[in-house]
């Protein structure tokens, strides 16, 4: 994911060294296994961030187990000894938004993190929907489901993610179900965010697209939000799936 001159057979070799010959990275290509920490420490040497990339808080967060104020913290921790991302590593991996920072959080709050666009403000919402949620921040915790939402076909449509497009909604899914004001405050139409994703890849477009479902008004698109009547809980059964479901994502 990372900008090195490194061929898939390179990296094969260098990981090779000093051990058995296996179809290791093959597996990782295919998702079938995950990579360790220790091989990470050695692409780390051939492409530097791959290591801050291998230790994101979000991989250790989008679990369906809870986790404790403490739990992360230490994520948090172990992220910053790695080092902060490559500035490249956006554009490496597809997003180039040429809008960054135009929305800034103090405006805009969980919102800008949506515009930004970037694998920095994924990782920062799943960061802040846990802290919500270990916190009993009910209220907050549905705000930045919200966002996640909105965020999902931007990350769902670059080539490193593609490939787990049902997993990664899934696992907002299942965010979205931990806590029970979230569950019942609304559901999401995952047609619209299927089409979001299917959608041809335009930064304006995008930032369009992204504003009218923020800014909702009679002549933009429908939002994927589907908010409950006040005192009323939408019948929803899987938390987040009011229209469609995160299967669904299997179809592109």
């Amino acid at each position: 994911m990372l900008q090195t001159k490194w061929s898939w057979q390179d990296l094969k070799d260098e990981l090779r060294k000093n051990r058995a010959r296996s179809e290791l990275v093959e597996k990782w290509r295919a998702g079938e296994v995950n990579p360790s920490r220790v091989s990470a420490q050695k692409i780390e040497e051939h492409a530097p961030g791959s290591l801050a990339l291998f230790d994101l808080p979000m991989w250790g967060l989008l679990g369906t187990g809870p986790k404790t104020e403490r739990e992360i913290e230490r994520l948090l921790k172990k992220a910053e000894d790695s080092g902060p991302l490559p500035d490249q590593i956006d554009a490496t991996i597809g997003m180039d938004n040429a809008y960054r920072g135009a929305y800034p959080e103090a405006l805009y709050g969980p919102l800008s993190l949506v515009m930004d666009g970037s694998l920095a403000s994924f990782n920062r919402l799943i960061v802040l929907t846990r802290e919500a949620e270990a916190g009993f921040d009910d209220r907050r915790h549905a705000q930045l489901i919200e966002s996640l939402y909105l965020l999902f076909p931007t990350i769902a449509k670059f080539p490193y993610f593609a490939p787990s497009t049902i997993g990664l909604a899934q696992a907002i899914s299942d965010l979205h179900g931990r806590v029970e004001w979230s569950r019942a405050s609304f559901g999401v139409d995952w047609n619209v965010l299927h089409a979001a994703i299917d959608s041809p890849d335009d930064e304006s477009e995008r930032e369009k697209l992204l504003l009218s479902w923020i800014r909702p008004n009679g002549s933009c698109a429908a939002s994927p939000i589907r908010r409950s009547k006040i005192g009323r809980a939408p019948d929803i059964g899987n938390p987040s799936s009011a229209v469609g479901n995160p299967i669904d994502m299997g179809d592109r």
